[in-house]
């Protein structure tokens, strides 16, 4: 057997495989730790790189770094994983450990050579063992290749990772390593921030708002700074936006104005009022704008007024020239002129009135004039309107916020129009003309006045009383009716119109009251008379009875004067109600004869009463203003004194006796007063009876010769006419029936003489026959 093929030196060689095999697959895993760190630390350095762009030379110590860390991690690695390897020995110790079934037999056969005193049969059988079980024991058990497994996936993560982020940043690694490669050279940061500055013109009017705005895009600050100043000044005025409205990242790659990656978000700052030319720059992050300059340039500008006036013809009113304000205050159709002065040069002018209607201005160099006439109707209801000036300049600037003026456009009053006579309802007089007075005015003339009026429902009717083209005017006219053949109990409804001379807008009226003339019967003012007299009479009457009463009193009282030589306290007041009352009748009997003497001059007006009645009238007035006499009043307040306890109880009822005998005298006085009334009363309605009848005879004799002149447009009037005299032929015939029976106890001839004419009216049917001509004529005028 050759020394090779001896156990031990197999042993050794076998060892010295194994250990080949340990350290090999320990340095690959020291290896890969270090290249997962390079790669970790390359980026690290690489972020430090980009962060702070690192001068020159220093620039190279982050990547120096990672490749010493690099290089400690790998020797580190090794060192503690060949730490129990050194040599052979230790190798056969780390072998023991792996395969336990050696039992030490390895370590043995190395320790144990030829010069141990030992058996060498023992040992040789040990070394074989020894070798034999090393031989079955698989490398892989002792040095498995799987030991650097987990530092292989960290370093395949950490490739992983520097594939990402190097197609992710490509320029930005790009960038760090040419700047490693040339560690001699200085280099500037990129700017992270991009802001510009947008306004809508470079040039602004004095007065406008401006709107600035910042536009930015890369790295977006929360806010952003705005530098202004005035052109000419030293100090800038900083202004603090916040930045807001951040569009997408698309949004910005589709706008083309930023790279990919890029954001573009917006500051604003609102300049109200801007007056003077400035500078601005605008800051946001690292980034800022240009200096700007905005030039502002002054608007044209209504730089004075003046307004001339030429009124109407027909008001009457001189020319007027205002240069103070601007407010248009005229009467509808004056010609007005206006002159407006500018501190520029003009290109265009306009009169713009409630910002609908636009009138062209004639230029001259810095004026504007406009012709215009004041209408009388606008294109709104209200009188009232509003104009201002509207410039534009030679340049096209045109004037801001201009002044709004007034349009006060005077209205021409209507005119105003009175009846002041008779100035109401009233009966046409017997002559059938009423004298009437009317009274006007107009600011500025009147052109003419009419009367119109309406008989019945007839027509209205319309007669020129007057032109007098004056402001006031007072006008008188006797008004003829006579001419339209009247009736009585025909209604005549009248006004007066009155017109001004408004030469604009045309005439305008004006309205007085409307009044009536009713054309009374006969039997309607007998039977107002008839009325009043009833109620004289009744007054007259009462008065009696009270007269009566207040006789029985005072007698019962001065009976108790005589008997007790004094009154009781409530005796006294009976006795002051009793005089006052006495007073007081006597009054009323002085307003009878009042009244007595208005029904008498009415009753001559109207021609009612015969010379014999109205005699017997005055004598009842003279008696009635005769019953209060004078001794009666002198005993009236001498009693009076008695019941105040001024006379003695002989002396007072002295005094109640006397006051008892003209109390007496005015109570005969009344009773006569009242027999007369009546029988006037009643001779006055036979009279009324008589005196109807005629009026019915000559009122159908006017229908029937109206009816002969043939006329078809008084067909409804005359049946009007017919109808309300057979209503009359009633009451005359109701009225007949009446004064019979009244007459019989005065005059009993008289009332058989009424109640046979009473039945000769029945028998001969008159009423009947009215209605039927009233028939008729309906018929005839609805045809």
């Amino acid at each position: 057997m050759t020394p090779d093929q001896m156990p031990l030196p197999q042993i050794h060689h076998r060892l010295r495989r194994l250990r080949v095999r340990f350290v090999a697959i320990e340095s690959a895993r020291a290896l890969l730790w270090a290249f997962g760190g390079l790669m970790v630390g390359g980026w690290l350095a690489a972020g430090v790189e980009a962060i702070a762009y690192l001068p020159p030379i220093v620039r190279l110590v982050p990547p120096g770094l990672v490749v010493l860390g690099a290089v400690i991690v790998a020797g580190g690695v090794l060192r503690v994983g060949l730490k129990g390897v050194r040599d052979t020995h230790s190798m056969a110790l780390y072998v023991e450990k792996r395969v336990p079934s050696l039992r030490q037999r390895l370590i043995t056969a190395l320790e144990l050579d030829d010069s141990t005193p030992c058996s060498e049969a023992l040992l040789a059988i040990t070394r074989d063992e020894a070798l034999q079980s090393l031989l079955e024991t698989s490398p892989e058990q002792i040095a498995s290749r799987r030991r650097p497994r987990f530092a292989f996936w960290a370093a395949a993560a950490a490739l992983v990772i520097t594939v990402i982020l190097g197609s992710r940043f490509p320029d930005g690694a790009a960038g760090i390593a040419h700047r490693w490669a040339h560690p001699t050279l200085a280099f500037s940061p990129p700017q992270q921030t991009h802001v510009t500055l947008e306004m809508a013109t470079g040039v602004v009017v004095a007065g406008d708002d401006l709107d600035l705005h910042l536009a930015i895009s890369g790295d977006i600050p929360t806010t952003a700074t705005l530098r202004r100043r005035y052109v000419g000044e030293t100090a800038w005025l900083e202004e603090e936006l916040l930045v807001e409205e951040r569009a997408s990242e698309a949004s910005a790659e589709e706008s083309g104005t930023e790279a990919s990656g890029y954001i573009r978000a917006n500051a604003r700052f609102a300049w109200d009022d801007v007056r003077q030319s400035f500078e601005v720059q605008g800051f946001a992050g690292d980034g800022e704008t240009l200096q700007h300059t905005v030039k502002v340039i002054d608007p044209p500008v209504v730089t004075g007024l003046r307004l001339s006036f030429e009124y109407p013809d027909y008001s009457g009113l001189p020319a007027r020239v205002e240069e103070e304000g601007g407010d248009l205050r005229a009467l509808a159709g004056t010609a007005v002129r206006l002159e407006a002065s500018s501190n520029k040069r003009l290109g265009t002018a306009e009169m713009v009135i409630d910002d609908s209607v636009r009138i062209p201005a004639q230029i001259v160099d810095r004026a504007a004039v406009v012709d215009w006439v004041l209408p009388a109707v606008m294109t709104h209801d209200a009188r009232r309107h509003q104009y201002h000036i509207h410039l534009t300049d030679i340049d096209g600037i045109e004037n801001r916020e201009p002044i709004r003026y007034a349009i006060d456009i005077l209205d021409d009053e209507v005119p105003v129009v009175n009846i002041v006579n008779p100035g109401h309802d009233a009966d046409l007089p017997e002559s059938q003309q009423v004298a009437l007075g009317i009274e006007a005015m107009d600011d500025f003339g009147i052109g003419r006045i009419d009367l119109v009026y309406q008989i019945n429902d007839g027509p209205p009717l319309r007669t020129r009383l007057g032109s007098p083209a004056e402001p006031r005017t007072s006008l008188h006219h006797i008004w003829d009716l006579t001419p339209h053949q009247l009736l009585p109990e025909d209604l005549v409804t009248y006004h007066a119109e009155a017109f001004d001379n408004d030469a604009v807008g045309g005439p305008k009226k004006g309205l007085s009251s409307a009044y009536t003339l009713r054309f009374p019967s006969l039997y309607e003012l007998f039977d107002e008379v008839s009325i009043e007299q009833e109620q004289q009479l009744e007054t007259l009457e009462e008065i009696a009875e009270q007269e009566q009463d207040a006789h029985d009193l005072v007698e019962q009282l001065r009976r108790e004067v005589l008997k007790t030589d004094d009154l009781s306290w409530q005796e006294k007041k009976e006795l002051d109600a009793a005089l006052e009352a006495a007073s007081e009748r006597a009054e009323a009997v002085q307003e009878l004869a009042r009244e007595m003497a208005e029904t008498m001059d009415q009753l001559e007006k109207s021609g009612l009463g015969s010379d014999q009645l109205l005699d017997k009238m005055e004598q009842i007035r003279e008696l009635m203003a005769a019953v209060a006499s004078p001794e009666m009043q002198e005993a009236l307040e001498a009693l009076q004194q008695a019941a105040q306890g001024e006379l003695n109880p002989q002396e007072l009822a002295e005094a109640l006796r006397e006051f008892q005998q003209d109390q007496q005298s005015f109570q005969e006085r009344l009773d006569r007063t009242i027999s007369l009334l009546q029988q006037i009363h009643a001779e006055q309605r036979l009279m009324a009876a008589t005196e109807q009848a005629q009026d019915l005879e000559e009122r159908q004799q006017q229908i029937d010769e109206s009816l002969d002149a043939g006329d078809p447009s008084d067909a409804q009037r005359l049946a009007d006419q017919e109808g309300r005299l057979a209503a009359d032929t009633d009451r005359l015939q109701q009225e007949l029936d009446e004064l019979a029976e009244e007459m019989d106890q005065i005059h009993p001839p008289t009332s058989q003489g009424l109640k046979a004419q009473s039945q000769m009216m029945e028998q001969a049917k008159l009423n009947e026959r009215m209605r039927m001509m009233e028939q008729q004529l309906d018929a005839g005028a609805s045809q």
